[in-house]
This record gives C-alpha cells, structure tokens and sequence, in this order.
C-alpha cells in the first residue's frame, strides 16, 4: 500500500513538473522566444505529452524550429489530435493554406468542422468560396453563419461580383455594412461610383466619414467631384453652333466655372484624405488643372507612378506617352519599360474611363477619322460638349471652310493666349491651308522646341519636302538617339518610301523600326509588323501585330494589320474574327477583304451602316451580267452613298444591256423611286448567299 502511494505521488509530481514545462513553453511561445519554447518542448514530445504534440507541431509548421521542414510538423498536429486535441486539424488546414494546397486544406477543414472546433466552419467556407467551390448548400451555410461573422456577406459579396451579379452583390455589401463591416461600404461605395450612382455614393461616404473618418471614404468622396467636374457638359458644341467668337468663349468660360466649383470641391475631399498616397497625388493634379496647366508636372507624375500611385501610372502614359497630348522628354522613352511592369505589377489599365468620358469620345473619333469621318465628325462634337480642349483645336481645323473666323479665333486663343503645343501645330495647319507658308513654319518651330513630337515630326517632314532631307535625317538622328520613338519610326517610313526621295531600304526601315520596338515605343510594333507583311513575311509579322494590339487594343488599325496578316497566313477564320472586330469599331472593310473574308464575318456587320453598300458592291461584281436588274440595283443604291467605283461599275455594267429586261431595269432605277430599294429587300436572301458562298 506504501508502494502504491509513492507511485501515486511520483506520478502526481511528474504531471505537475510535465504541466509546469508546458506552462513555460507557452510563455517562450508568446514571447516569441521560440529556441527556449523547443528546449523545453522537446523532452516533453519524447514522453508523448498532447499539449507538447501540439505546441511544437505548430511551431514546426510555423518555421519556428532550425533544420526541422515545416511539412514535419503536420505529423506532431495529428498526434495531437489523435490524443484529443481537436484544434490541431484547424492548423494543420492552415499550414495547407499558405502552401497553397487547397485540397488537403479543405479535407482538415471539414474534419474540424466536424469536430466542431471554433472558426472552422467559418474558414471552410471562405475557403470554398474564395477557390469557387460554391454550391447552394455553401451559400446557405454561409448566409447563416454571416449573422453571427458579418465578414461572410463581404466574402459573398466577391463572390458575386467575379460572377457578374452585381445587384446580389450589392444586397450583401449593404448587410456587411449594416452589421458594421466598414470595408463593404468602402466596396459598395465603388460599386454605386462605377454604375453612375453617384449621389447614392455620395450620402453612403459621406455617412463613413462622420462615422468613421474614413480617409478613403474621403478619397472616393473627392472621385465623385472629379466625376462631376469632367462629366459637366453643354448641350451642344459651341464650336459648332456659335455664329461669333464672342458666342464661343461665352459658353466656353460659363462651363469652365461651373466646373472650376466641383473640382474645388473635389480638392476640399483630396486634403481630408491626406496622406494617403493616391490623394497626394490627386490634390496634386486638381491644383494643377484648377491652375489651367493640363499636363501638370512630368517628374511629380513620374515621381508618384514610381511609388505606386496608379493615377500617376496612367496618366504618365495618357499625357506623355506615344498618343500623348504634352511635350513628351526624352526620358519618357527610356521610363517606358519600366512604366509596363508598373501597370503589371499594379494592375492598372491605361484607358479613358467614366472620370474622364470626353477623352474617350475624343480618342475614338480621332481614330475613326480616316476610316468613318462622318461619325468621327459627331464623336469630337459630343467630346466639345464636355469642353474637351482637344476636340475643340481637331473640329477648328476640320470646320475652318465653314466659320473661318471662329477657328482662327479658338486656335490662336489656345496657341498664342494658352500657349497649347496641339494648337499651336493645328494654327500652323490653318495657315498653310490659307497658303501662308511662313506663318506655318513659325507656330510649328515654336511648337518643336518645346519638344511637342508632332511638331518635331512636322519640322522633320518640311524640311524634307523642301529638298533639305541631309538636315532631317540628321535631326531624326539625334532626337532617335535621344529617345524618342517618333523620330525612329519616321526615319523607318522615310526609308520604306513614305516621305521623300530617298532610295527605298527596306534593311534600313528595319533596323529603325527594330530600335523602336527595343526602346518600347508601341507603333514601333505596328509599323515593323507591317513591313514584314509587305515583305511577304507574315510569320515574323504575326507576333508584333498580337503585341501591337494587346498594348492598344482600341486601336482599328491593329485589327486591321491582324486581318491582312492572317490573310496572308490563309488563316481566313482568325482573318474574319480580327475583321469582325474592327467592323464593330467603325471600320469600313475594302472589297478584297469583304469578298475573301464575308463568310467568317456575321450578316448584321456586313449589312450595317456603309459597310451594307461596300457588301453590296461585291455582290454586284460577282453577279454580274447573270442577274443584271439585281446587280445594277445593288450598285445604283451604294452609288446613292457615295460609295466607292460604284458609278464605274453602273457605267460598265450598262455597256452591257443587251435585252429590253436590262434597259428597263436602268429606267426604273432612275424613275421609280424605292425601285432598287425595294428589288434588294426582296432579294436579300440571294444577296447574302452570293456574299457568303460566292454564287
């Protein structure tokens, strides 16, 4: 009995000793003194102690512990839980976490929910929803377990939105923010902004600021005024309607203070949001616009994009980048490869956007003004309505025959008043159109030697055209060597044939337009990817193309150079698809094109717009004599559109009449009205297939 109780005792001791151990194993644990925390656990492990099982498989997989791998500590957790430590499986599910293997994960995760350890269910279904194994059953756990982890309706609310449904994703944010979840109102804030629901956004941030003095509640607040502030518009293009210049500057000056009050508004927001680095960067570019300076300060800009602030990124490449509107430095060039990792690294895209939506009329309708000029004509007017600077310099030039005064008057306000670089070149343009040639040449050196490029490319071009090519090739040279991508690109086209009387080099068109892709200058890609087409060397073509179009995917053209090099490839599908495209962008295919490619392009885009009588003059060509009445029709109604050779193909076509039949058809054309119109609708089924099969 003695012997029974000293064993008794002894044991009792060691369990007091061995929780004593555990005891201060923890406290090193907690200190993070974690070489002391294993010293002591180790002995512990060896008698095969739960807590110690427990406490140093976590240390393990936590990388805690010299020379042990932390998969090793996985083996300790399930001992741990073998001897009823339940919490051991919610972090051996956490160490397949952050190793990035979900499945494991998920299989431990459901084990302790199962065993019913805390916070289990809940990471299981953040689990499956964050790796998109959802089902009904996941959302209804989730739904009910959000009453008491409000964070589950934010999780959901993602979850929704990768999925396009933005109204329950709404839903959800809205209850996350009821339950006190400052973040989802952050979230729907957005979601408001991005819809146009701006006063909505407007009383929710408001509400987080008082609430919480929300700094980026205050940001998004300042957006809302930027918004505001750009989105301002006339109903109409004073350019356009005024009869005086008076009238011009008189709207021009009424939408520039109803707009100088939102963005002081929008400032107020910017400062309250400081330090933040985006809102930095923000009041930064509102003083700058408030200050009538529209291309702020290209090392301030540089400065901000290089910390990060995705603004700057974009606006680096908006204002100074290959289609920008500012005189770009040379050192523009040499930031350009870095400027891409940057957009990678930060996800940010360059392109208009709901803040600025004249500068996406103004973009489009430059792009569509060789290929559509009539919807281009009506995309810079609606872009003149926001007061777009820009719009308001290309529609001075364009409407110079019909108001002469009032384009005089815009462009040399911008020029000699605002000192605009893009005005000072259009007012050198209105010169040379009056045919004052030393006028032209004044505004375009001024506007060069504030580095403006498309100034610097017209000096280069007029020296050229004026027998001085030795100078131009030699200022070329040295602004290529300066970094600017212009001046390689044209002395690529100089060399291609484009300008001047040089004899053609295609090996020396190559290697300039080789250095403009290697500086990063984007139609460095077009222009190299074009030559090679020319060149009958589609394959080396293809990839630039795809580069060309990844980086300006709104480009027409690119598509274009796409379809022509997969024609050249016979790859007709792929060559339709990149057609198709362009089609929808405002591009009018030429017959070749239309006549190769009409089976891979969808029906509604052929016969859309002038595309229709472009379809309608293939059709004609190949028909023919055979069905002479359709085919004159076809031609006599894109003839009505100023399609192109359609009075020549009517002309050839009516030396053909040789029956009665024919010459009435020729009468009726003329006579009768709707004739045509009526014949084609008839016979739109026959149109199409002839378009599509060719008979």
């Amino acid at each position: 009995m003695k012997r029974l109780a000293l064993l008794i005792l002894g044991l009792s001791v060691a369990f007091i000793s061995s929780c004593a151990d555990i005891k201060l194993a923890k406290e090193y644990y907690a200190q993070g003194n974690y070489p002391a925390a294993v010293k002591e656990l180790r002995p512990l492990v060896k008698r095969g102690f739960p807590q110690a099982y427990y406490l140093y498989g976590k240390l393990i997989v936590e990388g805690k512990v010299k020379g042990v791998p932390p998969e090793e500590g996985v083996k300790f957790l399930e001992l741990a839980y073998e001897k009823g430590i339940k919490k051991a499986l919610l972090d051996i599910a956490k160490f397949y976490l952050k190793e990035g293997e979900v499945d494991k994960a998920i299989k431990y995760l459901r084990l302790a929910s199962e065993e019913g350890v805390p916070g289990a269910q809940e990471l299981l279904i953040k689990t499956l929803i964050k790796n998109n194994r959802v089902n009904e059953r996941v959302i209804g756990q989730a739904l009910a377990l959000a009453r008491q982890n409000p964070q589950l309706y934010k999780l959901l609310a993602n979850y929704y939105l990768e999925k396009g449904n933005v109204k329950r994703a709404e839903k959800l944010l809205e209850k996350a923010y009821k339950a006190g979840i400052e973040k989802a109102g952050l979230t729907l804030a957005s979601l408001l902004i991005r819809e146009g629901k701006l006063s909505e956004a407007e009383k929710l941030l408001e509400e987080l600021y008082v609430k919480y003095g929300d700094k980026e509640a205050a940001l998004k607040l300042g957006k809302i005024y930027e918004i505001r502030a750009k989105s301002l518009k006339l109903s109409y293009c004073p350019i356009v309607t005024a009869k005086t210049p008076e009238e011009f500057f008189k709207a021009k000056l009424k939408l520039q203070a109803e707009r100088k009050e939102y963005l002081l508004t929008a400032l107020k927001w910017y400062e309250r949001a400081l330090p933040l680095l985006e809102a930095q960067y923000r009041v930064a570019r509102v003083k700058w616009e408030l200050s009538g300076n529209s291309c702020g300060d290209f090392k301030t800009i540089l400065r901000f994009a290089k910390l990060g602030a995705k603004p700057a990124i974009a606006d680096l490449q908006r204002l100074y980048g290959a289609a920008g509107r500012c005189p770009a430095p040379p050192q523009m060039e040499q930031e350009r490869k870095e400027l891409r990792g940057l957009k990678e690294l930060y996800g940010v895209e360059v392109k208009a956007t709901k803040e600025n939506p004249s500068e996406v009329l103004f973009k489009r309708g430059m792009e569509l003004l060789k290929y559509n000029p009539e919807k281009a004509l009506k995309l810079l007017e609606e872009a003149c309505s926001y007061g777009n600077t820009k719009a308001e310099i290309e529609l001075a030039l364009l409407l110079k025959d019909k108001n002469p005064q009032i384009a005089g008057a815009v462009l040399y306000y911008y020029a000699k008043v605002k000192g605009v670089p893009r005005a000072m070149v259009a007012l050198a343009k209105l010169y040379l159109s009056a045919g004052n040639e030393e006028k032209y040449l004044y505004w375009i050196e001024k506007a060069a030697k504030l580095r403006y490029t498309p100034a610097m490319r017209l000096y280069a071009l007029y020296l050229i055209n004026h027998n001085r090519e030795e100078l131009a090739i030699k200022l070329l040279k040295e602004w290529e060597e300066e970094g600017y991508c212009f001046a390689a690109i044209l002395l690529g086209a100089i060399y291609e044939g484009d300008y001047g009387d040089l004899p053609i080099d295609f090996k020396k068109a190559e290697f300039h337009y080789k250095l403009a892709v290697e500086n990063g200058c984007v139609d460095g890609y077009y222009r190299l990817a074009r030559l090679y087409n020319f060149l009958d060397r589609p394959k080396e073509a293809l990839p630039l193309a795809e580069e060309y179009h990844r980086l300006v995917p709104s480009q027409v053209k690119g598509l274009v150079l796409l379809t022509r090099i997969e024609m050249n490839l016979n790859n007709y599908q792929r060559a339709g698809s990149y057609l198709s495209q362009a089609i929808e962008m405002g591009y009018i295919p030429t017959y070749n094109e239309i006549a190769q490619l009409a089976r891979f392009i969808p029906t509604k885009l052929l016969l859309s717009g002038q595309v229709r009588y472009r379809s309608y003059m293939v059709v004609a060509m190949k028909l023919g004599k055979s069905n002479f009445p359709l085919s004159f029709c076809l031609a006599y109604e894109a003839g009505l559109h100023k399609t192109p050779r359609a009075a020549m193909l009517m002309f050839n076509l009516a030396s053909l009449v040789n029956t009665r039949e024919d010459a009435l058809a020729i009468i009726n054309a003329g006579k009768r009205e709707n004739y045509c119109k009526n014949l084609i609708e008839r016979r739109l089924v026959t149109v199409v297939r002839v378009l599509k099969e060719g008979r």
